[in-house]
């Protein structure tokens, strides 16, 4: 009697894949959370390969991703679920730089957006370098990579004529690197004890205002300025010896007693290079 081969009379289920397993059609395996039906004899080649397997079940293999733990999220890499862990507070979930999956990170170029004001009213004398205040806590600055942006007035009085002065700036980081520029004059020349404030403008790094150190941007943590008196000639006749000064050294400068609006105000913006 002639004998008719029918083949498989089913398919037949072989488990997880083995690439030193010999696959037969109809075969039916297991693949990264996945079931492909054999389509063509087949060792080595794995189930993705088209040309001896069909997809017959898509799934996800999430228990068998490595280090699983809480609040992680899970992406498709085009054959595989993998795992993204939870950043810190206040990140984002961005594309990496290689634009091949994604992470935690600062998003956009700005950092942080702080104010910070001088209420404290100083008096001071002497000549060329008197220094006005020195190491005050200023900023915390959040990144390492960041640059800072500052912008803002100081304001004093009895600064006149020739013998003017302006405040020599000093920002420093928490390793010692620091940066000086001085502020610049927009006072009335005319009225010694008028309200005389500078502005000032400075962008905290590279080397260019940097002073002593050798880092390109400031170290991420606690940042403190120190203004010194900087005299056109070195003159002695204690011009602009005020900073911040009230109402009771010059009942012009505001009424009603209010002397807030002449404390020294700077902005600063923490941002990360484009």
């Amino acid at each position: 009697m002639a004998t008719v081969n029918f083949g498989k009379v089913k398919q037949v289920w072989k488990g997880t894949y083995a690439g030193g397993t010999a696959y037969t059609v109809d075969d039916v395996v297991f693949y990264n959370g996945s079931s492909y039906i054999c389509t063509a004899d087949s060792t080595g080649n794995l189930p993705t390969n088209t040309s001896y397997w069909n997809s017959m079940n898509i799934g996800s293999d999430i228990s068998g991703i490595s280090g699983l733990s809480a609040n992680d999220m899970l992406y498709w890499t085009g054959s595989a679920w993998d795992r993204v862990a939870i950043g810190s507070a206040d990140q984002a979930l961005k594309v990496n730089s290689g634009a091949d999956g994604f992470e935690f990170g600062q998003s956009g170029y700005l950092v942080n957006a702080a104010f910070w004001e001088d209420t404290t009213n100083r008096t001071f004398s002497g000549d060329n370098a008197t220094i006005i205040s020195s190491g005050t806590a200023f900023y915390t600055k959040q990144s390492a990579t960041s640059y800072l942006y500052c912008i803002g007035e100081f304001r004093g009085t009895d600064n006149q004529g020739n013998d003017c002065s302006t405040p020599a700036v000093t920002i420093t980081d928490s390793s010692g690197n620091a940066w000086r520029n001085a502020a610049g004059y927009m006072g009335n020349t005319g009225h010694s004890n008028s309200l005389n404030p500078y502005h000032w403008n400075m962008w905290v790094g590279g080397s260019t205002y940097r002073v002593s150190g050798s880092a390109d941007v400031a170290a991420a943590g606690a940042i403190t300025i120190g203004m010194v008196k900087s005299s056109y000639n070195g003159a002695s006749n204690n011009a602009w010896t005020q900073l911040n000064p009230n109402t009771s050294e010059d009942n012009r400068l505001w009424g009603n007693s209010d002397s807030r609006a002449c404390n020294t105000m700077v902005t600063i913006y923490e941002v990360e290079p484009q």
